[in-house]
């Protein structure tokens, strides 16, 4: 399908107009160059596009999905892993992070208590020390057989290295 030229000249208002042709230019979009001549396509997805997808996906959730959160001991992190656990039903969430006393003591009993019958896997590591991520996933992979969720909101950011809080 062939993408009409006002596309280059406003795309915004041509992808709000015509969302059906939405995938024709991502599909007519190359994106694999770098070269200047070629043109890239970034679309942000529409709030009501978002909002229609999460009414659906509640709706009719899926089980049985294996979930990686990176970061949800707090924030935005935590809120995500709370609600996807009050939607999600027989599946796995494991999480990362520095404290496996607090997340057990805070947070399992709140996600335990939803009764979704999920499973919660704390992995205590240092999210900020590469080679301890590299060692988590290594032992996610050898439990799980493939990754459905991989969430990842570490909010930190140590001036002088690591340090466990």
């Amino acid at each position: 399908m062939q993408v009409p030229s006002e596309f280059a000249h406003h795309p915004c208002h041509f992808l709000h107009k015509t969302p059906h042709l939405v995938q024709a230019a991502i599909s007519t979009t190359t994106t694999s160059t770098h070269h200047p001549s070629h043109a890239r396509l970034c679309i942000m997805v529409s709030l009501s596009t978002v909002l229609a997808h999460n009414t659906h996906a509640a709706a009719s959730p899926p089980t049985n999905l294996t979930c990686v959160f990176i970061g949800a001991t707090g924030g935005i992190g935590l809120s995500t892993l709370h609600r996807l656990a009050s939607i999600l039903r027989a599946s796995t969430f494991h999480v990362l992070g520095r404290s496996s006393t607090r997340f057990d003591s805070a947070q399992r009993p709140q996600l335990e208590s939803l009764d979704r019958g999920n499973k919660f896997v704390f992995w205590e590591t240092e999210v900020t020390l590469l080679v301890q991520v590299d060692a988590t996933c290594k032992s996610i992979c050898a439990r799980e057989e493939k990754v459905d969720v991989l969430f990842l909101s570490a909010g930190m950011l140590p001036f002088n290295g690591p340090s466990c809080m």
